[in-house]
This record gives structure tokens, sequence and C-alpha cells, in this order.
């Protein structure tokens, strides 16, 4: 008879070292009988003791479970059973892999049960499985549903709108959703049985049986945070590919009719199709484009003024081999959905510019041509940049290329979407909403982004009705009153054209005109239908004509005017009806007087009114120029209002006055009985013709503050004084008089103007205004007065301080440029003159400076020479003949200077300078003026020559080194040849503005020829102009019209020392030479590399002695990317050497020495700087000496090797803290530092012991140290860890949760812990010769997964912290027996 409990104990004796859960049992033929469990298996099973173990073991799940196991054993003699899901004793489900083998013990044979936590991946967020773990553990468990004949479903979960949800709320906020949709469709299906795979996606399995009351009620709970999109797809369990499965099931909640709602869709045979074409898509697209099957078709854009193509759309079709045309609403979604659309679209791009390009080499007409860009493409690549680089190599303008973006892609994408326009627009190109009214926030769109352009969907146009004319008409005046062009796509009906043409709707799209087109048939087809290309010109002054809304009230109109022909390009309904009710023609439109209007317009532009008389009535009509081009002008024209004839019987007019009453700008009548006054016609902003307003006296005033000079106000108001005015008709035979007043035609013109009164009738006169534009005698000869009544006005005594009001005066009101300095030379004052002369607009811009250091000579020594005799002799310098830069051109002067003494002693000098224009007005001998550029206003070539060869003079006499500096505008050829002479002047006096505004204060400047100048100065250094040329390019590339035509400038400049050349002409060509080449020394140098998604530093190689090995590099510049994996900012690098802030000599600097020399270096290194293994690419930089080393990742397979090395690099790093003898308690913390740093750690800590206390001395944390909580602490406390470290001699806590679960004695005594909420823990001693303990060093929350391997570095630190602690002791103990 067997001994059971004999056979218990043996077991136990022979099984007790097993750490891991483990349990031995016989097996039965209908039961399973426990022999002994370790205590591992009972807290794995949530059983309290063996009896509550015994009695889990008879549950149906282990006796089913015992037969399969006895009948595999019999089999194969041992059993492997992989996630197995079962649910302990208290209820939760665990997933385990069980091995069983067989054992005998006291001549029985029992079973030993091996169970093991299957290893799972968790998604931070969410806490659900990751992806690859659920495919794991699904499989398993749908076999298992399957043999029990249960049919399972997959089911995807996407949440709708997550990304604008970050943006909005942000991204906490969008983890907080995200993890509660987790445990929501946890809680529903199990925490086996669902995963977060991407972002905002979910899936999950389930069986059939009751699942879609499931989902309903799933979906409600969602639904109260976020709308969720579901697909379900069955799964065959051996049939099906589980991964193909889940993308079916993601198809069919993607396919729901409304994607922004939530819904369930089952996956069926025509998604099926679907999912088929969208991998053959998506496996052939690069194919596609690499031969063709991709075509580029284009639509015209035509403009309803002018019936030209003013544009064209470039639009993608697939041509497939296999299915034929391939509709893009089929092939564009699918790349969308799978981030891939930003290939086609960069394909779209560059057959575009490549077609322009070929064009404009061939000398053929071009128009933009618009193209379309994905929402996708703003989370694949960064489309603004590579747009932009595409078109800058083949040398367009960037307004040729405008960007479509949908308007449902700007609503799902707001904050990207509004950062992308704005760097387009600040480049130069033009950017359409597309599908304008398509979504459901159009308004907020337009309210929101800054769009050039919006494109009126074309469905308004399918459903052409009343309803759809009204809401187009409302959104295109809408538009136009901000500013934006309209277009309208679609049209297929010349019913839907005229009315577009009628609402003022710019540009036409659609069928109407031609469906898209290749290319080789795009233009026979236009030229077939008389559809012309517009040119530059064109399209400049229709752009600015567009902008007019004409769905107003008042009549108006568009004419074309040559100079001969006024033709109307548009008349607004309300202006037909005007002329066919007083039954005005042609006649009327090409009468002298209506062309002459027209003319007064473009030659004053500005809008001008006239009163005509046409028949019995008289009407006030005005021009406004709206854009002026070289061979017509563009004008609007508008009826301000009309005199009847009735009026004109009770102002009963005579005759004579009716013919001239046209002459007039404004005409007035004043009733004094009713005190009104009422407006007949008048050019001013307001004052429409029939407009009566009570109050003559307050008209008087208010017209007076707007229209007259100031000092006619007086003879204004007595004008229209009643009794004034009836005494002057009593004193005159007739009943009408004329004054002559200045009145105001702009911002700061003010011109002679004709006021007549004429007596109407006893208490009414009106009021005739002439205002004469060539009235410049007049304004002379009154200039002339206040001149000799300012020369008469002498100064009053009687003031108090008379001589403090001399002097006042003689700073305030003179034209002397008096100034005066202390005795080192700063100025302390300068008179209003001064300031007038230089354009500064108050003295503290220059007070406490030095000539030299404004930089107002050529050179220095002769000023500075003359000022200190003034200063340290006391003699005056009287009419010294010299120069100064001023306004970037050398100019003559004749300075004087005189000490200021006090008591006895010279205490500064003042001084004053004239011109040389003046001292040739006092009949002093003249020299010969630098000649001045007539466009520019700058010096011209021929003038410029003498003045450079002085900079260099000064420079070889002196040592006063000079910076010589070449801008030119690259395309100035190309912008001439287009836009005409008038163009060319303005732009070569922007230019030059923009230069002077910058640098002309400092500098001369020179223009060389067409846009191409030269900035000589010797006041800046090479670095500072370099910066002040980086201000004149930014602001030149910020020009993008000139005449009022659009334009995009694309500016080079290059330096050059002049202790660079052998002369100063060669500096010149130097720095020519260096704006047209890869040596310039230019900001764009490094503009390539600020937005780079590498990290890039540029340095100055630091040489050894010998000159033959770089020790250091001293830092110039570091992009954003290399601040943010370095962590510091630009202020702690730049300037200082690498070595000064990092130990180490990395490889990229080391071979530095062959990078200057002109030879390209790249290799791979550890990188202390940014903490990774890298590999570097560097070659010689632009800036002269300096070269630039780019990063990036070192992804390669040998990741071992590199963490070997890596941690290596690190270890001597901190090492080499601990090895510095001059500091010790600072040594250790520095060491401390760079350890919890390098390990990304959240504390860094040594842990000194003795016999019975612990204590924390040397310690470094992020946040909060441990210091407070283990200061003396009990030894014991560490007792059970002392434990694991003597059996394994380091101990690894990877859950310190968990860990302490596992050891409720060490919980209990470090509870102190919690509040740390620490989440792992690495602990190595530190041992003395004699292999005791004497302290342990301690990392938290480190990071075990990159290039740095923490316990090795743990491991390898410790002899070097023990040999630190020791010489630290033996120190104190010399210092105690001093």
């Amino acid at each position: 008879m067997r001994d059971e409990k004999k056979i218990n104990q043996e077991t136990k004796m022979l099984f007790f070292f097993v750490y891991e859960p483990f349990m031995a049992a016989k097996i039965g033929a209908d039961h399973l009988e426990l022999v002994y469990a370790n205590h591992k298996l009972l807290e794995l099973l949530s059983c309290q003791d063996d009896q509550e173990l015994a009695n889990y073991l008879q549950s149906n799940f282990w006796q089913s479970l015992a037969k399969k196991v006895a009948d595999q054993l019999k089999e194969k003699g041992s059993v492997n059973l992989c996630k197995l899901l079962l649910t302990d004793q208290a209820g939760k489900k665990k997933l385990l892999n069980l091995t069983v083998k067989e054992a005998e013990v006291g001549e029985e044979k029992v079973q030993l049960f091996y169970l093991r936590p299957f290893s799972l991946q968790k998604d931070r967020v969410t806490g659900l499985l990751d992806l690859h773990s659920f495919k794991e553990v699904a499989l398993s468990q749908i076999k298992e549903l399957a043999k029990a004949g249960q049919q399972v479903c997959l089911i995807s979960f996407d949440l709708v709108g997550m990304k604008e949800y970050n943006n909005k709320f942000g991204y906490q906020k969008g983890d907080d959703l995200l993890h509660f949709v987790g445990q929501t469709i946890k809680d529903c299906f199990g925490e086996f049985a669902s995963t977060r795979a991407v972002e905002d996606r979910f899936y999950a399995f389930g069986s059939v049986e009751g699942l879609e009351e499931q989902l309903k009620k799933l979906a409600d709970q969602i639904k109260t945070r976020r709308e969720v999109r579901i697909g379900v797809r069955k799964f065959v369990y051996g049939q099906d590919d589980f991964t193909a499965a889940l993308n079916q099931a993601r198809i069919a909640g993607e396919s729901l009719d409304n994607p922004n709602e939530s819904g369930v869709v089952y996956y069926d045979d025509r998604m099926s199709r679907k999912f088929q074409m969208q991998e053959y898509l998506l496996s052939h697209l690069d194919e596609a484009l690499e031969k063709g099957w991709i075509q580029v078709y284009y639509q015209p854009v035509v403009r309803t003024l002018s019936r030209k193509v003013c544009n064209l759309e470039a639009l993608s079709r697939w041509i497939d081999p296999q299915y034929g045309f391939i509709s893009p609403g089929v092939f564009i979604p699918v790349l969308e959905e799978a981030n891939l659309s930003h290939k086609l679209d960069l394909y779209v791009v560059r057959k575009v510019t490549e077609m322009m390009n070929e064009r404009f080499d061939k000398g053929q007409a071009i128009v933009p041509v618009s193209v379309n860009i994905s929402r996708s493409d703003f989370t694949s690549i960064d489309p603004v940049a590579e747009v932009a680089k595409i078109v800058d190599s083949h040398h367009l303008g960037h307004d040729l290329l405008p960007i479509e973006i949908t308007e449902t892609a700007v609503m799902r994408s707001r904050e990207e979407i509004v950062q992308a326009i704005d760097r387009f627009q600040k480049l130069g190109f033009k950017v359409w909403m597309d599908d304008f009214g398509s979504g459901y926030s159009s308004l907020n769109a337009l309210k929101d982004f800054k769009f050039n352009e919006i494109k009126i969907d074309m469905n308004f146009m399918r459903n052409f009705n009343e309803r759809s004319k009204k809401i187009v008409s409302k959104a295109i005046s809408m538009a136009k009153s901000l500013g934006i062009h309209t277009l309208c796509e679609g049209v297929e009906t010349k019913q839907q054209l005229d009315f577009l043409s009628d609402c003022g709707c710019e540009r036409i799209q659609g069928f109407y005109y031609s469906k898209p087109l290749p290319y080789k048939e795009l233009e026979p087809n236009l030229i077939f239908k008389k559809l012309p290309f517009e040119n530059e010109e064109e399209a400049r002054m229709y752009n600015r004509a567009g902008k007019i809304d004409v769905m107003v009230a008042q009549p108006l109109a568009i004419y074309s005017y040559d100079g001969t022909d006024c033709r109307s390009l548009f008349a607004n309904k309300s202006l037909q009806d005007f002329f066919k009710q007083n039954k005005l023609g042609d006649d009327f439109v090409q009468s002298e007087r209506f062309l002459k209007l027209a003319e007064r317009a473009i030659y004053s532009h500005q809008k001008v009114s006239k009163t005509f008389v046409y028949g019995n009535h008289y009407y006030q009509i005005s021009f406004k120029p709206v854009a002026e081009g070289r061979n017509n002008c563009l004008l609007l024209m508008m009826v301000d209002g009309m005199v009847s004839e009735l009026e004109e019987r009770e102002l009963n007019l005579d005759t004579s006055l009716k013919n001239i009453l046209p002459i007039y700008n404004r005409i007035y009548l004043l009733d004094y009985a009713q005190d009104e006054w009422k407006v007949l016609t008048s050019d001013l902003p307001g004052e429409k013709g029939g407009l009566t307003i009570h109050g003559i006296r307050d008209f008087s005033v208010d017209y007076g503050l707007r229209c007259i000079m100031h000092d006619d106000l007086s003879k204004w108001r007595n004008l229209l004084d009643y009794q004034a005015l009836s005494d002057i008709f009593k004193q005159q035979d007739k009943n009408w008089f004329t004054v002559s007043l200045r009145t105001q035609t702009s911002v700061e013109n003010y011109v002679w103007t004709d006021y007549t009164i004429i007596k109407v009738k006893e208490n009414q006169i009106m009021l005739l205004v002439k205002i004469d534009t060539n009235a410049e005698e007049y304004q002379r000869e009154d200039l002339m007065k206040n001149i000799l009544k300012g020369q008469q006005r002498g100064f009053d005594s009687s003031f108090g301080n008379a001589q403090s009001r001399v002097w006042q005066t003689l700073l305030d009101e003179s034209n002397i440029k008096l100034f005066w300095k202390d005795t080192q030379r700063r100025f302390v004052g300068v008179s209003q003159a001064f300031l007038d002369f230089y354009g500064f607009k108050s003295a503290s811009e220059i007070i406490g400076k030095t000539d030299d250091q404004i930089g107002w000579h050529v050179s220095n020594k002769p000023f500075r020479e003359d000022e200190l005799m003034v200063l340290e002799e006391g003699r005056a310098i009287i009419n010294a003949k010299t120069t100064m830069v001023f306004d970037g051109v050398i100019q003559p002067i004749h300075a004087s200077k005189f000490p200021i003494f006090d008591n006895g002693k010279v205490v500064g000098l003042v001084g004053y300078f004239e011109t040389e224009n003046l001292q040739r007005e006092k009949k002093l001998p003249a020299k010969s003026q630098p000649l001045v550029d007539n466009m520019a206003n700058v010096l011209n070539s021929n003038s410029l020559v003498p003045e450079i060869i002085k900079y260099d003079d000064a420079y070889k006499k002196n040592g006063q080194d000079y910076v010589a500096c070449w801008i030119e505008i690259s395309n100035f050829d190309q912008l001439k040849m287009a836009n005409g002479q008038r163009f060319t002047s303005q732009l070569i006096d922007q230019c030059a503005k923009a230069i002077k505004n910058e640098m002309g204060t400092s500098s001369i400047i020179g223009r060389i020829k067409d846009a191409s100048f030269v900035v000589i100065s010797n006041l800046l250094g090479k670095q500072e102009i370099l910066a002040e040329s980086k201000d004149v390019v930014n602001e030149l590339r910020n020009i993008h019209e000139v005449a009022g035509i659009s334009c995009d400038l694309k500016p080079l400049f290059g330096l050059a020392l002049g202790s660079e050349a052998e002369n100063g002409i060669e500096a010149v060509n130097l720095a020519l030479y260096r704006s047209q080449s890869e040596q310039k020394i230019s900001f764009d140098s490094f503009d390539e590399y600020l937005d780079l998604p590498l990290p890039m530093i540029i340095y100055k190689p630091v040489f050894n002695a010998r000159g033959d090995q770089v020790v250091d590099g001293i830092l110039i510049f570091v992009n954003e990317c290399y601040l943010e994996l370095y962590g510091a900012n630009k202020d702690e690098l730049l300037g200082r050497r690498y070595r000064e802030i990092l130990t180490g000599y990395p490889d990229w600097l080391a071979t530095s020495g062959q990078a200057i020399k002109g030879r390209s270096v790249q290799g791979q290194c550890y990188d202390r700087g940014m903490r990774a293994w890298v590999n570097y690419y560097t070659k010689a930089a632009a800036l002269p000496d300096c070269v630039v080393t780019v990063f990036t990742a070192n992804r390669g397979d040998d990741r071992q090797l590199r963490r070997v090395a890596s941690t290596s690099e690190e270890y001597f790093a901190v090492r080499s803290y601990l090895l510095d003898d001059h500091q010790y308690f600072n040594a250790i913390q520095k060491a401390l530092k760079e350890l919890g740093e390098v390990t990304r750690a959240s504390h860094a800590a040594l842990i000194e012991i003795d016999q019975t206390t612990m204590t924390i001395n040397y310690e470094w944390a992020k946040d909060k140290p441990f210091k407070a909580d283990l200061q003396r602490v009990n030894l014991q406390l560490f007792e059970p860890f002392q434990k694991i470290l003597d059996q394994e001699g380091v101990l690894r806590v990877k859950d310190l949760h968990e860990f302490m679960k596992a050891y409720p004695e060490i919980d209990q005594r470090l509870s102190f812990l919690d509040s740390y909420q620490l989440e792992n823990l690495l602990i190595v001693p530190v041992r003395d010769d004699e292999k005791h303990d004497i302290a342990y060093l301690i990392l938290t929350d480190y990071f075990d997964q990159g290039d740095i391997d923490p316990e090795t570095m743990l491991w390898h630190l410790a002899p070097v912290f023990m040999k630190k602690l020791r010489d630290a002791v033996y120190r104190m103990d010399q210092n105690d027996q001093d």
C-alpha cells in the first residue's frame, strides 16, 4: 500500500529548489490529484493554501486539461502548451505557457507541471496588449474557440478626428481619451482580446453570438466622448490570413457613408473587390510613377473679363495596363489613407515644373499651373520645403505654382495647415481653398485661414437652382470683401457662365471650355477654341479688377482705356438698367468729356468725378484707376448721382451756367433760411449727389478741417458768413465772386483752388469748387513769403533767461548742423538740423558714440587727429575740408570745431559742418562731387571706383580693414524682359532703398549695373555685415510687388575682406565670385540647415602647435535639431570649444582636418553630446576655415557592438570626473550627475554603509532627492536586497511595484518609496579589496533600451567609486592627524 504522505514529502524535497510556479500531481482516470505545489504557484493561481488549490484543480477546465495532458504524455512523453488562457481561483484571466513532464518518486509516477506567465508587451497609454502580442494571443484563443465550434469576428475601431482633438485640447487630453476608449473595449472583450494598434485605431475579437448588441452598446459608450467607426470581419481559423482580415475590418469601418459619424459596417464581397483594388494600387504605385501609367492632365481656367486662359490645373490620371482607366476618386483616397499621396503630389509638381521650364526655354507663353496637396502630405513630409525645392531647382517663380488644399483637409488639420499656408505665402506661393462649400465649415475656414483664392465646389453647378445661385453670389461677394479671388469649377453651360460673369466671379473652370487633357492635346484644343493664354501684365491687371465687388446697387462698370478707345469689359445690372432708362448709348461713353475724365483719373492716379450734362439731366460720374499697363489702363466707372430736370428748374440756372457746370469738382447749394446745405455733386468720399444736411456752420467747420490749409482757415470761415457775403454783394454789381484758397488733394499735398460764390436768390447761394492742379507758382510764392516772415522774426529779451532761449531756438529751429562732444570724442548732444540731415529720430541714437563707431568716414584717422588737437591743445579747427559717408554716398563737407573751456580747462568740443553744395552757394572754390546714379540715388560705377581706392589706401596706411559686399538680383534679366522699363526702374529704386535702410548709415553704396550693387564699409566686421546682409536679402525676398506687378526676387550676395585681396577692385571681384559660387559667405549657407530634420553643426577646427592635427573645434552654428538632442540653447554652445563643454574626442572632430582641405569625410561613432551612436558626414563649410558636420542615427544590425562601444565611451567620461585628485565631493557629484543623465535615470545615488547604518552623502536627482529619507537608516532596512545581491551580484527590478508585493517585508520597510512613484531599480555593490560591501550604486527609472548598458556602466564604475571613497577617507584621516 502507498504511503501518500511519504510521496508528498519526497516530492517536496526533490523539487523545493524550483523557483518558477510549479506543482507535482497525479493524473487519474477522472480527476487530478495534487501532490506538491510551491508558493509561486499558489500565488499565480490566487490560492491561499494547498487545500484550496486541490479544490480548484477539480474544476472542469483542469479535468479537461488533465485528460489532454495524459494523452499527449503517452504519445510524446512531454507536453508543451503555449498561450494557455485560464481563469484563476479569484476569477482573473491569465495567459500562461505550460510544460508537463513525468518523473518517478518512491516508485510512483507523478506529473510535473511548470507554469510560466506568457511575456506580453503592452501599450503605454491604454495598458492594452500591443499589436504583436495581440496577434499571438488572438490566434491561440481563436483556435480553441474554433475547436469548440464557435464563430469569431475581428473588429476594428477608428476614432474620428483624433488629430484635431489633440490640436484643440492637447496631447494629455488626447491620451486620456485613448485610455477611456481602451478600457471601454477591454471591459467588453477582455484584456487578452483587445489592442491599440496605431494612433486612434483599436482592434478586438469576439464570438459572433450577441456581437451586434455588444457593439451597439459599445459605440454608444464611446460616442459620449468621440465618434467611432466600427468595422467587422468574420474570421475562419485555418482559412483566413489574420493580418489581411484585420485590414478588411478596417476597410469596412472606413466605408461608412458619412466618415464623420459613428456606425458599424460588416465586411462583404463588394468590399473584398475594393480591398483587392487597394492592395493593387498600393503595391504598384512606384511602378506606375516610374513607367508613366500615371499621367498629368491639364484643365484650363478662363477669366470672365478677358475670355483668356489665365491658369491651368494639373490633375493626375492613372491609365493602368491591367485595369485600364482608374478614376482619381478611387486611387487618391487609397493613397491618402496609406500616407503615400505625397509621392503622387510631388511627382505632379515635378512634371509641371519640367513642362513650364520647357515652355520657358522655347519662349512660349506660360500661365500659373495649380497643383493639389493632400492632407496626409503634411504628416508624411514637409510639403512646403519639398515643393519649394523642386520649383527652385527649375528657377521658376513661386507665384507660377498655386497650391490647392481642400476645405475638408483644412478643417481636419487646422493648426498644421495654418502654419503651412503661412509658410507657403511667405515664400511667394498662392494658396487656394479647393471645393469651397463642400463641407460644413466653409465660413470658419475663411475666418481662420488666409487663402488667396477660393474654388467654389462644382456641386453648386450640378444643382443649379435659385437656392444655389443665391449661395454662390453671396459667397463671391463675401470673398471679394475679404480680398480673396474667386473661381468656380464644374461649369458646363452658357447659362452657368453668364450667371457667374454677372456675379463678378473672376475665373471659370469646367467642361464648357475644356475637359482635362494631356499636355500634347491641350494647346491644339485651345487654339481651335480660340482661347489664348493671357500674359503676365494682363494677369496682374485683371487680378486687381477681379477683387471689385460688382454685386452692388450702385451702377458701375469696368473699362479698358488705351488712349483712344474706352472698351467696356463688364457692366453690372444696375448700370445696364441706368443706361437703358436714361437712353445713354455708345456716343455717351465715347464722348470727349467722358474720355478726358478717364485720362484725368489715369494721370492723377486717384478717383476723379465730374458732372455730365446729357439731354435734360446732370450725371455725377467718377473714374477710379484699377490697374495700369504699358498699353492700357483698367478703370472703375461709377454713377454717383443725378441732378434731375425738376431740380434744375428750381435752381433757375441760366444756360451759360448750365454749360460750364461740368468743369467743377464740387457744387453745393446753401440755404441760410433753412440752415441746410445740399450736395449737388462732389468728388469727396461720402458726399453723394442729393445729400442734404442741416447746419451750415457745422459744414463750414468740418470742410475746413478736412480740406483747407491751416493758414487759410480764417478766410474760409469769413467766406461762408452770411452777413459778410451780403456786404460783398452790396458793394459790387454782379451776383458772384471768386476767392482762391489752398485745398488738400492728397495726404501731403495742397493746391490753389477757386471757390466761386453765386447768389441764387435771397438767403440762398451756390458754392462751386474748382481745383487748379497747375498751381505750383502760387505755392512757391507763398513759401517765399513764409520764409521772409521767418527771417524778420527776432528774439524777445523779456522772456526770463534770454540766452537759454536763444540757444534752444538755435538748436530747434535753425538749419545749422551743430554737435558737441566730451573729452573722449563721444557725442553729448546735437541740433535738430543735424538729426534731420542724417535721418535720426532722436539724439539718443548717437549720444555716447564716437565717429569711429558710427562709421561716417572712409578713414577715421584725420578726424580723430583733428579732434584730439582741439581737446588736447585747445586749438580751433576752421573749415576743414574732408568727406563723409551719407545715404550710401561719399559727400564732401567743411567742418569747424571749437574747444569748450571751463575754469581754463578743455571739457569738450562744439562744432558744426556744411556740405559742399552750401559752400558753393557761398562762392567758395568747388571740388568735383561724386556722380550719383539717377535710378538708385547711390554712387554710379564711375564714382564708386575712386572711393573704393580710398578705403584700400586707408587700410594699407592705417591698418583699417574694410568689407566689400556684392548684392544682386539674379533673375533681373528675366523680370526686365517680362515687365518693361517702368517696372525695372522702380525695382532698382526699391532695391537701393532696402540696401540703404540696412547699411546706408555706415557704408558707401554704388550701383554697378542693372540690379547689382556694391557696399563698402570699414566700420563693421565680417560677421556684423553678414548679419546686415542677411537682413537686406530677407527684405529683398519680401518684395512681391513692384509698380503694381507681382514678382518673386532671387537675391544673391557675397562678402570679401580688403585684407583678402591685393586691392579694392579685387576685393569686389572676390565678393562677386563668392555670390555666384559655392564659396559665398552667406546666411543662405545656414538657411539650408535651419529646418533640416537632422542634427547639424558648423565649427572651426583648432589645430595643434604643429598644425597637423585637430585637437578641438569652436562652434559657429548649431541647428534646432542638434539643440533638441543635446538639450541646450544656442547661448550655451556658440563660440565655445567643444571639449570645454564635453570630455572625449569624437571621431568626427578628429577627422575634420581632412574635410577643411576639401575632402568629404564620413564614418560612425558615439557622440556624447547627443547621447547616441551616429553616422557623420563632414565637408568644408561656406564660411572660411570652417567645416559642417551632419549626423544621422545609426541603426545597423550590430546593435550589441555599438552598445558596448557607447557604454565604454560614457564610462571613460564619468571616470574622468572621479580621477580628479583636486576635488572629492564635487567630483563624485559630477560623476553621479553625468551617470544619471547618460542613463536617463530619475536618481543616481551612492549609499555608503557601515556595520549598522547606511547614508546617502552623494546623490543626483531630477526632481525629489532621496537624501531626506535615507540619512543614517538602520542597515536592516536593506537586508532583503542584500540577500539578492549576495546571490546574483546585482539587483535588477524591472517592476518595483510588483517586486514590493512579492516581498511584503520590503514593502513595509520602504513604504516611503511610494511617494517617488518609481518604476524600476538597479543596484550594484561597491566593494573594497577584501570584497566587503562599503556602498551601493543605485539608479532608478533608468532607460535600458538605448545605446548605453546601465548595468555594465555601474559594474565598471564601482571600483572607481571605491577608490574615490578610500582616497576621501585617507585625506580626512590626514587632516585629523594634522
